[in-house]
């Protein structure tokens, strides 16, 4: 049924959330530009969680090459947040 398929995606975007995702906030303050940007695009997959991973995204930019810094924007714009904007 449909709330069995729904039920199934959200069990494994939650396992997501526990497993990979800590990886993924490691890669981001102190991985490699590479892993960073993988990181990143990992994280862009997951909208179901964006008001969990905007933070990170938005720190992923502080410090960054130019290149992480740009893909943390679009991944930022990808998830459209009101928090992943600026203030106005």
């Amino acid at each position: 049924t449909r709330s069995e398929a729904w039920r199934s995606w959200y069990g494994g975007a939650q396992r997501w959330l526990r497993e990979e995702f800590p990886d993924l906030q490691a890669a981001l303050r102190g991985g490699t530009n590479e892993a960073a940007t993988r990181a990143l695009l990992r994280m862009a997959r997951y909208r179901v969680f964006r008001h969990e991973l905007v933070d990170h995204v938005a720190r992923a930019r502080s410090g960054a090459s130019e290149h992480v810094s740009g893909v943390a924007c679009a991944v930022l714009g990808h998830l459209a947040t009101p928090a992943s904007s600026p203030p106005s």
